[in-house]
């Protein structure tokens, strides 16, 4: 429903920001979609918008929690590499999708 809704807001040509995709983004991990959480980041960069902390914490959470840990281990990369820092919920997402993806090394 939360990604209708962000194309609704599309089709009405507003302009959505930062927080807008982070809340679609949050619903992606809460629905087990990590695929739409990263397409999602895609479209912010495509729209010459900055994925924040938040943003990367929650497609690293939808990521782990839809057993993606590859996916999960490139935003974390991809956030480092943006200087963002990470967060003890980056860390906490990050090290609970390697240990279900068994990638301990």
């Amino acid at each position: 429903e939360a990604e209708n809704l962000l194309g609704e807001l599309l089709g009405e040509r507003l302009e959505p920001h930062v927080i807008t995709y982070n809340s679609v983004i949050s619903a992606c991990e809460k629905g087990r979609a990590p695929r739409k959480a990263v397409a999602l980041l895609d479209d912010m960069r495509r729209r010459r918008l900055s994925p924040d902390t938040i943003s990367y914490n929650s497609g690293i959470s939808a990521c782990e929690k839809g057993d993606d840990a590859a996916q999960a281990l490139r935003l974390f990369s991809e956030m480092q590499a943006q200087r963002l820092r990470p967060t003890a919920v980056t860390l906490n997402a990050t090290i609970s999708a390697c240990a279900k993806g068994a990638l301990w090394e």
